[in-house]
């Protein structure tokens, strides 16, 4: 059974606009969670992480403009959030497990695409493993990095002899 398209409701940026930038109008980053802010600051969060991660992976929108405005209201500021290192660690395990949502989601349906009169595409998909990460690099691609590999290697033998040291392999 498909999930049906559920309606979200988009932040209010506007009305809550004075608790989410700063006395000089500078939008805050991390200082809008409880996990992040510093306790010394006069400012006080106004989100949870946890219910932001919870809503994000709900969406899962790989574009993340509608978690944006569902969770923000605001794409600029969620632009500016994306340039706090403390926010980003979070954000990215929560793409990681978007991404892996997305997938598992596409699997179920090719699935029970299979198992159609029609799904032989999807069927063979499945049979061939084709869920399974592969290296998607090219052969020369691959050979270029081996190379780059065994040279950074012998610079670095060559820097160990040089300097009289025994290099570990």
């Amino acid at each position: 059974m498909k999930p049906e398209a559920k309606s979200v409701e988009i932040f209010d940026y506007t009305a809550f606009k004075h608790v989410l930038v700063d006395t000089t109008g500078r939008k805050l980053t991390t200082g809008l969670f409880e996990e992040l802010a510093d306790p010394a600051s006069a400012i006080k969060p106004v989100f949870r992480l946890s219910d932001w991660r919870t809503t994000y992976v709900q969406l899962s929108d790989p574009t993340e403009y509608v978690a944006a405005l569902v969770l923000l209201g605001n794409w600029e500021h969620w632009q500016a959030l994306l340039t706090s290192t403390p926010f980003m660690v979070h954000l990215e395990q929560w793409r990681r497990e978007v991404e892996v949502k997305v997938r598992s989601e596409a699997i179920i349906e090719l699935v029970k695409q299979s198992k159609n009169t029609k799904g032989t595409m999807a069927a063979k998909w499945l049979a061939e493993a084709g869920f399974v990460a592969r290296d998607k690099r090219t052969k020369k691609g691959r050979e270029d990095s081996d190379a780059a590999e065994r040279e950074s290697k012998s610079k670095v033998a060559e820097d160990a002899k040089r300097l009289g040291i025994r290099a570990v392999k």
